[in-house]
């Protein structure tokens, strides 16, 4: 069976130094495209630059991940902001990520939100397209990242901006196709070939055409590589 193209990404720049920045940039080899954090959740220049600079070598799509200004609740927390100190916020993000791609001669190709401005954006297309308008100001153009099911995709495909659906191989969803909250069991996918066989549902039943596998999800890269080669086979077939 032959699919159309679907992309696997991951969410990387989230990781001090050390294991878990290891454990990042060991996804690349299997991802097309990564969203950096930028320094709303997590992340700083140096990590920005490190993350970027081996995504160009693997020749990985780049985007953007502004979160909520919430490093102590690694931007899982939704906060109640004015719209303005939020434009503020994303807006400083994405220039800081804006400057390390320009140092480096490389694009950014879609913003994705990050935690719970990712799930506030899903649920409020009001939110969802005035946010839309702010990612535009500084990046034109690029894909803006939505989970699969989003009711704000529509709207924001009527604003003018391009959308990418996407779907959680290391997540757990519910029946009503929400994602399990991560502070229930079983929440995270760790096992390769459940994440693998999940892939498949997200692309035929669900028509995501973005995968993301977390870089804080344990055993990620192999899990990455499983999803990967699940790809290859659909993509084959």
């Amino acid at each position: 069976m032959r699919v159309r193209r679907v992309q696997l990404g991951c969410d990387t720049g989230e990781a001090a130094e050390g294991a878990g920045r290891h454990r990042e940039l060991a996804l690349l080899p299997y991802v097309d495209t990564v969203s950096i954090a930028c320094g709303g959740h997590a992340g700083d220049d140096d990590s920005m630059l490190a993350i970027m600079s081996a995504a160009v070598e693997h020749h990985c799509g780049i985007g953007a991940h502004p979160s909520y200004p919430d490093r102590d609740g690694f931007g899982r927390r939704h906060i109640e902001i004015s719209r303005s100190a939020l434009e503020a916020s994303v807006s400083d993000q994405l220039r800081a990520l804006s400057r390390i791609a320009e140092s480096l001669g490389a694009a950014i190709e879609h913003v994705k939100p990050h935690g719970a401005l990712y799930h506030d954006i899903a649920s409020d297309p009001d939110l969802a397209v005035w946010l839309a308008g702010v990612f535009e100001q500084t990046i034109p153009k690029a894909r803006i990242v939505l989970p699969v099911g989003s009711g704000s995709i529509e709207a924001i495909e009527h604003s003018g901006h391009l959308v990418a659906r996407e779907g959680f191989c290391d997540r757990v969803y519910e029946p009503d196709g929400t994602l399990r909250a991560r502070a229930l069991p079983d929440a995270l996918i760790d096992d390769a070939e459940h994440a693998a066989a999940q892939c498949v549902t997200l692309i035929q039943d669900k028509r995501c055409d973005l995968l993301c596998v977390h870089s804080d999800t344990p055993n990620a890269p192999s899990i990455a590589k499983a999803v990967r080669g699940q790809l290859e086979s659909l993509l084959g077939g």
